[in-house]
């Protein structure tokens, strides 16, 4: 390999040689960082993500070269170096996805911050703020809140709330959603799918995304019977319920499947049975289901 790099050098001028140097340099001691960022760690990264937008751009000079000084690669470890670069090249393609792939909640390189702006409702105090929003420590997280809007308490009265202000909160950590990879944060966090509307649009497949995919997701649940889906047999609604008599299905059955299919996807936190009533000779279920976005969905399905 170390005379498929001199050759390289030779026909075209540039030095590969120290291009896997720093290459190898990154992943051992400047990858970890990324991934300590972006998994909620205080770490300064600046300097890790500045050796990885220089070896992304050495890339994007490197690759063509071997295409245009083809001819001049007459040995097998010339192209077996070929290799070698474009594994490198996906690698770090890899790295600089680190936030989707480990569903980071972080989205920028330099800053996880973000400002909210709320508005203080009707006896609502700014410790309410602090708990609902998940801060570490709402008993003293308020005074910082205050603090930073510059509010005094002649400005908040309990009947009539306050007036916009923000807050500064840090973004940390990753989600555990394995069937979603993406920066999971905001709307993200419900993901993306095929349509079932089967399609193409600007040479790709037809998809939905967000609140459109949870729905989707929703409605294929609770469409689906047992043995429909051929990778997952055991999956859906048990199809041995189908003319049967009311006295005859068995409600908890059904009730556990039904259950089994949500916890199947980490993007639903509660599933509640409503209701269950007969109506003309048919029995039909309410239910309602809520998301990791603190969205519900609900309706009304026949069995």
């Amino acid at each position: 390999m170390k005379a498929a790099m001199e050759i390289f050098k030779d026909i075209t001028g540039y030095d590969i040689k120290s291009y896997f140097e720093d290459f190898v340099l990154l992943c051992n001691t400047y990858y970890p960082n990324i991934v300590g960022y972006y998994m909620g760690q205080n770490i300064d990264v600046r300097d890790s993500f500045g050796r990885l937008d220089a070896l992304l751009k050495q890339s994007e000079a490197i690759e063509p070269l071997f295409y245009l000084k083809a001819s001049g690669f007459s040995t097998l470890d010339s192209w077996e170096l070929l290799d070698v670069f474009t594994d490198c090249q996906t690698k770090l393609w890899t790295i600089n996805n680190s936030s989707r792939w480990l569903r980071s909640a972080i989205l920028g390189r330099y800053g996880n911050n973000v400002v909210l702006e709320r508005v203080l409702k009707t006896r609502e105090t700014f410790e309410d703020v602090a708990s609902e929003l998940g801060l570490d420590d709402p008993q003293d997280s308020w005074f910082n809140i205050a603090k930073n809007n510059y509010v005094e308490e002649e400005d908040y009265t309990a009947n009539d709330g306050g007036g916009m202000f923000k807050i500064n909160i840090r973004q940390s950590g990753n989600f555990d959603i394995p069937n979603i990879v993406d920066n999971l944060s905001t709307e993200k966090i419900l993901g993306k799918d095929i349509s079932v509307d089967f399609g193409f649009v600007n040479n790709d497949l037809l998809t939905v995304e967000f609140n459109d995919a949870i729905r989707q997701t929703f409605n294929t649940i609770l469409s689906s019977l047992k043995g429909s889906i051929p990778e997952f047999p055991e999956y859906g609604f048990p199809n041995d319920m189908i003319g049967s008599s009311m006295n005859a299905i068995q409600y908890p059955t059904i009730f556990k499947h039904l259950l089994n299919m949500f916890q199947r996807d980490a993007r639903w936190i509660e599933v509640n049975l409503i209701d269950l009533y007969a109506k003309d000779d048919n029995i039909f279920v309410k239910l309602s289901a809520r998301t990791v976005t603190n969205n519900y969905l609900e309706t009304n399905i026949q069995l």
